[in-house]
């Protein structure tokens, strides 16, 4: 039974992983719920050998610096410290060195193959605004940062795509749609391309494709036919 109320937790961590939340967040939550259900002096070891070591490695040592960055981060955004911080970075930094952090347009100017990326699961994932934040490059508290090192909405789709895909020898199979490659693909409900910079954030994703076969789908009405036929044959 012990045993049994661990699986339930560790599925339900990742059912939150899946569903693009942060891990770090839930873990403490999953950790109370077993022990409240099962023998505490039972659970509590079982559940730090089997999950936090075997499953996520070192977290089992910097798991308290990586929930309190989390709760820390949380409370920040909340309370809308954010942000005074940028304002804070500027000053520290001076405007000319605050304004190059992640200086993608440089980078793209000079021919390098950058990509764009989330430090899940402390921030959850979310590509299209990756997209949105290096197109715009707008604070929290509404002031560009770095104007001159902005993406156009190609570019930072490509970072996301086909660079992404380059930078894990993988170029071959994955990042674009081409014949021979594995039909790994997002369909959105926009175009980011086209609508304005400032909506790419709020596109959503109507469904995710691996070689193919739709994995998950948000509104199959909103699919093409041969999509949601496939679609409904994976369910």
């Amino acid at each position: 039974m012990d045993l049994l109320i661990i699986v339930v937790a560790l599925v339900f961590l990742m059912l939150v992983a899946y569903r693009g939340y942060s891990v770090i967040l839930f873990a403490p939550v999953a950790a109370l719920g077993a022990v409240l259900f099962t023998d505490p002096s039972l659970v509590a070891p079982m559940f730090s050998s089997v999950f936090m070591k075997k499953m996520v490695g070192f977290l089992a040592d910097y798991f308290p610096v990586f929930m309190l960055g989390s709760v820390f981060g949380k409370v920040i955004e909340i309370s809308g410290f954010s942000k005074s911080i940028v304002s804070a970075v500027i000053k520290v930094l001076g405007r000319e060195r605050a304004y190059r952090i992640s200086p993608a347009r440089s980078a793209a100017r000079r021919g390098m193959r950058f990509s764009l990326h989330n430090d899940a699961p402390v921030v959850p994932p979310n590509i299209l605004f990756l997209i949105w934040n290096a197109v715009t490059r707008l604070s929290r508290g509404g002031e560009v940062i770095g104007p001159d090192q902005r993406l156009t909405p190609a570019e930072a789709l490509r970072a996301v795509t086909l660079d992404a895909a380059y930078q894990h020898f993988e170029e071959a199979t994955k990042g674009s749609i081409e014949v021979g490659k594995l039909a790994d693909m997002a369909v959105l409900s926009a175009n980011p391309l086209r609508v304005a910079p400032s909506a790419i954030k709020d596109i959503a994703v109507l469904a995710t494709l691996k070689e193919g076969v739709p994995i998950h789908v948000l509104e199959r009405a909103h699919l093409p036919d041969a999509l949601a036929a496939g679609a409904a044959d994976a369910r």
